[in-house]
Parts: C-alpha cells; sequence; structure tokens
C-alpha cells in the first residue's frame, strides 16, 4: 500500500506540473501563474508588502515566425523566458508566459522600482542575449508596470488588466514617438 500511495503522489505532482508549466519556456503557464497569484496577493496583504506586476510583450513574433520558421519562434520565446528568469530570479517572484508572446512577472516591490528601473534592469539582460547569439534579428520587447497596494480590494484580474493597459499604453507612445521630432522623447522608459 505504502509504495501504491507514493507512485499515486509523484503521479499527482507529474501531472499538476504538466498543468501549470509551459513546456516551451519551463516558466508558469496561465493557469500556474493565476494560482500563485492569488497567494502572493494574499501574502502581501498580510506583511503590507506592495507587489509589482509586470507585463511584456514580445515584438515581431509573427514576423521571426513568417520568416524563419516557427522553430525560430520557439526559440525566441525561450530567449525572452530565459531574460525573464534571469532578471526576476529572486525566491518570492513569479514568471509566466500566458500564451503567444505575452509573459507576466509578479516581483515584490522593494524600494518602490520604477517602470524605468525594470525597464533598464531588463534591457540590460535582452543585450546580453542579443549579443551573444547570432541570428537575422534582435529580439524586443514592451513592457507595461502596475504597483499593487496591500491596502487595496484589487484582485490579480485587475492588476493584470492595469498592466495590459499601460503596456499598450507604452506601445501607442512608442509608436507616436517615432513620428515626433527629433529630441522629443517619451517621459518615463526610453525608446
Amino acid at each position: 500500500q505504502f509504495n501504491i500511495d507514493l507512485e499515486l503522489k509523484k503521479v499527482n505532482e507529474a501531472l499538476r506540473t504538466l498543468v501549470l508549466i509551459d513546456d516551451l519556456t519551463g516558466l508558469y503557464n496561465r493557469r500556474g501563474f493565476m494560482m500563485f497569484a492569488e497567494q502572493h496577493l494574499k501574502l502581501s496583504r498580510r506583511t503590507n508588502q506592495e507587489l509589482l506586476l509586470v507585463f511584456l510583450d514580445l515584438d515581431g513574433l509573427k514576423q521571426i515566425n513568417d520568416s524563419f520558421g516557427h522553430s525560430e519562434g520557439d526559440r525566441a520565446l525561450a530567449k525572452t523566458a530565459k531574460i525573464l528568469k534571469e532578471a526576476f530570479h529572486r525566491d518570492f517572484d513569479l514568471v509566466a508566459r500566458l500564451g503567444g508572446d505575452e509573459f507576466v512577472a509578479l516581483t515584490m516591490d522593494s524600494l518602490h522600482q520604477s517602470s524605468q528601473g525594470i525597464y533598464l534592469r531588463l534591457q540590460k539582460h535582452l543585450n546580453i542575449i542579443n549579443t551573444d547569439i547570432s541570428r537575422p534579428y534582435s529580439l524586443s520587447f514592451c513592457i507595461g508596470v502596475t504597483h499593487f497596494n496591500p491596502k487595496s480590494r484589487t484582485t490579480i484580474n485587475d492588476l493584470m488588466a492595469e498592466a495590459d493597459e499601460a503596456l499598450y499604453q507604452r506601445k501607442r507612445a512608442r509608436t507616436a514617438v517615432g513620428r515626433l521630432p527629433l529630441g522629443i522623447r517619451e517621459k518615463g522608459i526610453p525608446t
């Protein structure tokens, strides 16, 4: 009986991993992220610690797939996951691939990090990836960041919607900046 129980426990753990992990990147998938993010919010409320949620969208995945094939697109997604794992590597950090070219990270807000600080940290790891590997394209991404106030009644869905909106505002601003006269820059995150 003991051996059967042990085997069943191992099988259940393997199934749980399959259900919660994105097999391409090794990050949590949407289901895994949502499950653990709720726990992070509860802990944040108990400890009165602010959190940051970062939405990240890989640029040009469709073009990479169309120009170089889906296996190269898969490599681009895996490299993006590597960047996120290196940028958000603390035990409490929660990183996931939501699907397609969308990623998310939930992290403790240490010293009230700014969107620009997170962007610069991600950019540092992106630059390393882009210089280490020779390919006919460079990886790039757009991010949206939002803060979670532990005193609020904000849900993980609310937080994700805020970060998603910040990401799309950033994308629109980035596009608009390209049309502005030289020397005028967007406030906040560098282009």
